[in-house]
């Protein structure tokens, strides 16, 4: 193979005139093809150039973000724009946002406190008024006793009384 190629002058090689295939070029240019091909090489070079024009609006973008040291900015062929924002920031608003909450919690739990002194007072004048009124209800001397006689021991097992007659002690 080797001594094949030997044969060959170097500047046909060069010159690119060696010929690998003896069979005609199948390329066939017609003439319906030619205007389709053309609308498919304008789509593609307007896509590359927006892309370019995206790409270099991007970059331009991110340069002023570092100058700036804010946001990153990323963006689309479709020309949208998204901005993050850097950790810190974000940080930051939902420090924010836990404080106003914590806030209006700590406001409710005030709320909600003097609700249950209110309620507190109230059960405990309820509780009062119910005790007076138990006891002006039913005094002591005028309680009658139940029970086994004449003694204040209820059944059996105190000494001996009551009618119906309790343990005899020895």
């Amino acid at each position: 193979m080797s001594s094949a190629l030997s044969k060959i002058p170097k500047s046909a090689i060069k010159n690119n005139e060696l010929k690998t295939s003896k069979r005609p070029s199948t390329s066939i240019k017609s003439p319906a093809l030619s205007p389709v091909l053309k609308k498919q090489r304008k789509k593609q070079e307007e896509e590359k150039k927006a892309e370019m024009k995206v790409d270099t609006e991007l970059k331009h973008l991110n340069q002023q973000r570092a100058k700036e040291n804010l946001q990153e900015v990323k963006m689309t062929a479709q020309r949208v724009v998204w901005v993050n924002t850097p950790p810190e920031v974000e940080v930051q608003e939902t420090l924010h946002s836990l404080k106003a909450e914590n806030k209006e919690l700590g406001q409710k739990i005030k709320i909600l406190e003097t609700k249950i002194e209110d309620l507190t007072k109230k059960l405990e004048e309820a509780i009062k008024d119910y005790n007076s009124a138990k006891v002006t209800q039913q005094p002591e001397g005028d309680k009658k006793k139940e029970g086994s006689g004449y003694k204040e021991h209820k059944g059996r097992g105190h000494e001996r009384g009551g009618r119906r007659g309790g343990a005899t002690t020895a």
